[in-house]
């Protein structure tokens, strides 16, 4: 029965990895579909945000004086979106941290789980579980009375046959005797009519 656990939860354990496993996959490409996500956006952005730019920037040239051209440049739509972008990197970055951390954490607890259940079982096969004993000692009193009536009647038995024996012993030695007493007279008479 304790292999029949033992293989049960190794089951078990086997199915939560695999399942483990199959979320971490499927994080990775969640995580991965959202940086392409998040790059296609900022490619559609830019586009847009650099042809906006080119058309003021023709509008602007038209009406511009040549002076006014040679100007510092202007902050643009796209770098505004370069900060968001490491902005959300560093958020991936600590996210991602944290699910190692979590990870760590986690086969740590695993790893003091199957300390534990080692330990368990040492325990348990040092501590010997007394078998059932008043089921066996049931078993073994309902087998003494029988042998005790079995014994008891074998005396009755036993005592009777000496009592029959005795009897016949009787019987044959007062024959015996009478025999003789009439064998001694016989003696006696034969001897009284010799003379």
């Amino acid at each position: 029965m304790m292999k029949k656990y033992e293989g049960e939860r190794e089951k078990e354990e086997d199915e939560e990895e695999e399942e483990e496993e199959e979320e971490e996959e499927e994080e990775e490409e969640e995580e991965e579909e959202e940086e392409e996500e998040l790059r296609k956006c900022c490619t559609r952005q830019h586009h847009s945000s650099r042809k906006q730019h080119e058309r003021l920037k023709k509008s602007r040239s038209l009406e511009a004086t040549p002076t006014q051209r040679d100007g510092p440049p202007q902050v643009s739509v796209h770098t505004c979106d370069l900060d968001e972008l490491r902005d959300l990197r560093r958020q991936l970055e600590h996210a991602q941290s944290e699910t190692a951390q979590a990870k760590t954490a986690l086969q740590e607890a695993e790893e003091s789980v199957k300390q534990l259940q080692a330990e368990l079982t040492e325990f348990k096969s040092r501590s010997q579980v007394p078998s059932i004993q008043t089921d066996d000692a049931a078993l073994e009193n309902i087998e003494l009375k029988d042998e005790v009536k079995r014994l008891e009647q074998a005396g009755r038995c036993q005592t009777q046959q000496i009592k029959t024996l005795t009897e016949t012993l009787h019987r044959l030695t007062s024959a015996r005797d009478t025999k003789r007493a009439g064998g001694d007279r016989e003696d006696t008479v034969s001897l009284n009519q010799g003379q």
